[in-house]
């Protein structure tokens, strides 16, 4: 996603300021995969959100 953009200019650029945004949260912890890295499980998956039980979802 770095690299690979999704969508025009302005989507990307949104995509990486939420990912800034998230990656500022003490509860986040961000990693990033080298480019040269050709396959990980979670680029053909998908992802389940669960929020903190008694907690709400923060997006």
């Amino acid at each position: 996603m770095l690299h690979r953009r999704m969508g025009g200019t302005a989507a990307h650029r949104g995509q990486l300021r939420h990912i800034l945004a998230a990656g500022s949260r003490r509860t986040v912890h961000l990693q990033v995969m080298p480019m040269g890295c050709d396959k990980h499980p979670a680029m053909e998956g998908s992802f389940t959100r669960l929020p903190p039980k008694g907690r709400q979802e923060q997006l």
